[in-house]
């Protein structure tokens, strides 16, 4: 509860000569040790105990604990560069947001859609869908997407000469950025998913679906050129490897992504 306090101020008097806010190193292990599924602590107790914290001039800004959290994970929020005000007014019209179980959930809920939750959009896995380099032969674009989730991908017909019914094609995805710990945090997530939301598993319908599309290292040249995917793995194959690596994790049996595919 410090840290998340002493993280949600930018006064040099706090960080000063503070290994866990002047070092990176420590910063990312700190953030892979509060996202690994076995050190999970139910939320509820979390914010029990914060009510017990002295109140003060730190914490009168964070009236309750999930909107302290919230800031100390806002650099997975794609709507980071909002308002607090309106972030959370965003974050509102989410079913369940503020009855999150633990940290892993306050980060599926961040990345999750609201149309995906309030809709209840999900359907029986059936979908069958080709590389990114096999869709550009059949003339669908690739076209990156600001301000959305990672999740919210869609498919768009543009009319080039609508009266002989010709159409070209984009797949809208939103920007990714492919890094040393996304394995990690997308890991604990589909893992939780799989035993807690078997049926809205949409962090897993994801890994799924990008596994499909880079196939090869010519697919992933493809979404970088495109600039849907900043790769900061070493090479173009540890990307296809990760995907597929967690793609074989994944008991899939619905995915949001069905009418898409």
């Amino acid at each position: 509860m410090e840290l998340f306090l002493r993280r949600s101020t930018q006064s040099q008097y706090i960080h000063d000569n503070d290994p866990l806010f002047t070092t990176t190193v420590n910063t990312k292990n700190i953030e892979r040790d509060l996202l690994l599924l076995e050190n999970q602590l139910p939320f509820y107790i979390l914010e029990k105990l914060y009510e017990l914290v002295p109140t003060t001039r730190l914490q009168k800004e964070h009236s309750n604990f999930l909107d302290l959290a919230r800031q100390w994970f806002k650099i997975y929020d794609p709507y980071r560069a909002w308002s607090r005000q309106e972030i959370n007014k965003r974050m509102k019209l989410k079913q369940g947001w503020d009855r999150p179980n633990h940290f892993i959930d306050v980060i599926r809920y961040i990345f999750i859609p609201r149309h995906f939750i309030n809709t209840g959009y999900y359907d029986k896995f059936d979908p069958v869908i080709r590389s990114t380099t096999k869709l550009q032969r059949v003339w669908i674009s690739f076209e990156p997407v600001s301000e959305r989730s990672f999740l919210d991908i869609t498919f768009k017909k543009v009319p080039i000469l609508s009266w002989l019914g010709l159409y070209r094609s984009r797949l809208q995805i939103p920007q990714a950025m492919i890094d040393d710990l996304s394995e990690f945090i997308l890991g604990n997530l589909i893992l939780f998913e799989q035993y807690h939301y078997p049926y809205h598993a949409y962090i897993s319908s994801y890994v799924n679906l990008i596994a499909c599309l880079v196939q090869k290292e010519g697919d992933v040249n493809l979404l970088v050129e495109s600039g849907i995917v900043l790769n900061k793995l070493s090479t173009d194959k540890e990307l296809i490897d990760l995907f597929r690596t967690l793609d074989n994790q994944l008991q899939l049996d619905y995915s949001c992504y069905k009418d898409l595919s």
